[in-house]
């Protein structure tokens, strides 16, 4: 690992939809919103979203590994955001680091990087 490296687990780069839920105080969600994975680990993914997120910001992410099959839903926190402008438009790269990671995220994490590309 470099020294500048901060990250325990190692990167699946995969360019999937996935959908995001903020939470917007105690039990009531801020909606359902579509956002890009863009790479995904056992600690946490990057996410390109047009929904705008705060530093702290709980979200479950939610993917659905195969057409099909029932979505794993993971729960985390924002932990770095940065503003991006492609085209005209904006949208907001985000760090989410994941607060639960049980057996079902293990076999998702699993099967994404065994090649095994899930359906759109």
């Amino acid at each position: 690992m470099n020294h500048r490296e901060r990250r325990k687990h190692p990167r699946i780069k995969k360019q999937l939809r996935v959908v995001l839920y903020k939470k917007k105080f105690l039990f009531i969600w801020d909606g359902r919103h579509v956002a890009e994975l863009v790479d995904i680990s056992l600690g946490g993914a990057q996410v390109s979203t047009k929904k705008p997120l705060k530093l702290g910001d709980r979200v479950v992410m939610s993917l659905q590994p195969r057409a099909y099959s029932p979505a794993v839903h993971f729960h985390g926190k924002v932990v770095w955001v940065k503003t991006q402008y492609a085209q005209d438009h904006r949208y907001m790269q985000a760090g989410v680091e994941f607060t639960t990671v049980g057996s079902a995220h293990r076999k998702v994490l699993k099967r994404l990087s065994s090649g095994a590309a899930p359906a759109e």
